[in-house]
């Protein structure tokens, strides 16, 4: 048995197999059940379809009917692509290649593979309505820090139900992502950060149990996601529009961070992204997200100088402040491990 560990992303419990067993499209065979690890979930050959739903749910496109067909593999054209992940179809250079080159996908417009354009009509409603019901229970007051106050809580579900309700795809995504993945929230008091006022930053919690799971191997990145916690400054907690763009902002922080999490657990101990391009992509993705919402939303954004009368994002300052970031963070894997993360 060598270093070969799974990398699965959202699902799925596979064996750690040998490297011999690779086969079809790069999956490994599964010895138990006779199926194909396709990371995300399983592929039977001999069917020609995926034994379970397409995990990453937005990925049907009504443009695309062929999509809709939630077990096909890559669309019913396996000479045109592949799905090494199980989540999409991809051909050379598309979003799984762009995490290996160091650009990533949220850098380049799309959110964990998903072209951000082609709008929320592929968000299933059922996605939604789930992630508010989550928001609504009980157990969901758990996942609260002790910061954040009963008043505080109930603005930050609000806001999160507000996204879900009206926002765009990129937004919702990223929403349910937080919600279905167990993060965890809080409100934090007006600190200093560097030369500047921190409006939301990203925590960690229960690290000894974070790095049992990166010892143990083959652990998704959706069960690394509870050991964050997306905190607001308290100065925020009356405008919406910086309470909304900073989730989103800090929900690109969540996310890479639960993937280079997912790819040390199956082995990969040298994979990361670089600081700049992760901060650059949270601060595009966040105004992004603003601009969707309109009206107050996009004056919040002009307030602060990220985009201007016409619109247009200002890309020279988040290109400065990602550099900025970077000096302190050069890679997502140096902030792991400054809360004490063990690859």
């Amino acid at each position: 048995m060598n270093r070969t560990q799974l990398l699965k992303i959202q699902l799925g419990n596979c064996d750690e197999v040998p490297e011999t067993r690779k086969g079809y499209t790069g999956y490994e065979k599964d010895t138990e059940s006779g199926l194909q690890c396709a990371q995300a979930r399983y592929y039977n050959t001999a069917h020609g379809r995926f034994t379970s739903v397409d995990p990453l749910t937005a990925s049907a496109n009504a443009k695309n009917p062929q999509t809709f067909n939630r077990y096909s593999y890559v669309l019913n054209s396996p000479y045109k692509f592949t799905d090494p992940l199980g989540l999409a179809p991809r051909t050379s250079g598309s979003f799984c290649a762009q995490w290996c080159n160091g650009t990533g996908p949220m850098a380049t417009g799309t959110f964990f593979g998903i072209d951000t354009s082609m709008g929320t009509n592929m968000m299933r409603d059922l996605d939604v309505a789930r992630a508010i019901n989550t928001i609504d229970s009980s157990d969901f007051d758990n996942r609260f820090e002790s910061g954040a106050t009963l008043g505080e809580r109930a603005v930050l579900k609000k806001e999160l139900k507000r996204v879900l309700n009206g926002g765009n795809l990129q937004m919702k995504l990223a929403v349910i992502g937080l919600v279905e993945g167990g993060v965890h929230f809080n409100v934090h008091a007006p600190i200093i950060k560097g030369k500047g006022r921190s409006s939301g930053q990203t925590a960690m919690r229960d690290i000894d149990g974070l790095n049992k799971k990166l010892k143990s191997g083959c652990s998704t990145a959706s069960a690394f996601m509870e050991h964050f916690i997306i905190s607001i400054n308290r100065d925020e907690m009356n405008n919406s529009a910086s309470i909304n763009g900073n989730i989103l902002h800090e929900a690109v922080h969540v996310g890479t961070g639960a993937f280079v999490l997912a790819k040390w657990s199956s082995g990969d101990k040298n994979f990361d992204v670089t600081g700049h391009v992760e901060e650059y992509s949270a601060k595009t993705t966040s105004i992004c997200g603003l601009q969707a919402l309109g009206g107050i939303y996009v004056q919040y954004a002009q307030s602060i100088t990220y985009v201007d009368q016409k619109g247009q994002q200002n890309l020279a300052l988040f290109d400065a402040l990602a550099k900025s970031y970077a000096v302190d963070f050069p890679s997502t894997g140096s902030w792991l491990k400054s809360w004490g993360v063990q690859p």
